[in-house]
């Protein structure tokens, strides 16, 4: 093949790739309109269809509702164009069951429902939604089924005890979550922290955790941090958030990341478990029992020093 011919297909192959793909990005378009409901029957027909399906699997007339991830359908134009959605079915206004669903635009006229994980099953066994639902569905799946103030009576491996979120909104009523900033922070963080809780600032609460952990301003003392982060976790982390997995796994990170001893332990039981949407990763839950056997050994070796 000639210089000149190798010149000419390449030039044909690049003045033909964006054609070729918006050729494409016309084709899923085409397919999922000439399948999904019109806008004003879409959840019309979406209703009906989930009341039909879940009365006929529970043999009697149960209504639905649902919460759809997304309304944007994936885009294949190879299958139907597919939902994915939270439904809870009741039965008199009263709650049987709850779950995930996928489901299917078919013919501008109708939903299929595809597959259905009740919670109860995603509990039992989470490789059900890992297998049957894309990454970022099955970690929200994952959270619904198991929301932290649900999870054994509000029961942790690190707490004695975990007050529950109205219980945490009570004890705080009344108080100025600004009152460090507007009256000044005391030079002790051990009194920093205790006032941040008091008024329910876990900014200030963390703050003082770190300062403690990392000796700014005080004695570096990373026993008493790790003895306020395990306060800090039951009785503001867990309560605060308990309808928000996604938080609380946010502020477990932070404290593993900091190398505290008690938040490596309990990061690694969240993915030996699978808590707080996450999969059970035996290998992430080995890597976090390992830096925690090192944090603890060094710990030891500098309190004898």
């Amino acid at each position: 093949m000639t210089l000149h011919l190798i010149a000419a297909v390449a030039l044909l192959a690049f003045t033909t790739a964006p054609a070729a793909a918006q050729n494409t990005a016309q084709d899923v378009r085409s397919h999922i309109e000439s399948q999904v409901p019109a806008a004003n029957d879409f959840h019309r027909f979406l209703q009906r269809d989930l009341n039909q399906f879940f009365s006929a699997r529970l043999g009697r007339t149960v209504q639905v509702e649902y919460q759809l991830f997304s309304d944007v359908p994936s885009q294949d134009y190879v299958v139907l164009p597919t939902y994915y959605a939270w439904v809870r079915i009741t039965e008199g206004g009263a709650l049987v069951e709850d779950g995930a669903v996928i489901v299917s635009a078919f013919r501008r006229t109708q939903f299929r429902v595809s597959r259905y994980i009740s919670t109860a099953t995603a509990r039992a066994d989470y490789t059900s939604v890992v297998r049957a639902f894309p990454a970022e569905m099955a970690k929200k799946i994952l959270a619904n089924a198991n929301p932290p103030d649900e999870r054994q009576d509000r029961q942790d491996s690190q707490c004695s005890k975990i007050p529950s979120q109205k219980e945490r909104v009570e004890r705080l009523k009344g108080h100025d979550p600004r009152e460090l900033e507007r009256q000044g922070y005391p030079s002790d963080p051990i009194v920093v922290y205790q006032k941040a809780k008091e008024i329910g600032n876990m900014r200030d609460a963390w703050g003082a955790i770190i300062m403690i952990k990392e000796g700014s301003g005080t004695k570096k003392d990373p026993r008493r941090a790790d003895e306020l982060w395990r306060d800090y976790w039951c009785t503001e982390v867990l309560p605060a958030f308990a309808t928000r997995p996604d938080l609380v796994l946010v502020h477990l990170n932070a404290a593993a990341k900091l190398s505290l001893p008690s938040a490596m332990l309990r990061l690694g039981e969240v993915y030996t478990k699978g808590q707080f949407g996450q999969p059970v990763n035996d290998r992430i839950a080995a890597d976090w029992k390992s830096k925690y056997d090192a944090a603890v050994a060094d710990n030891s070796r500098k309190q004898s020093n």
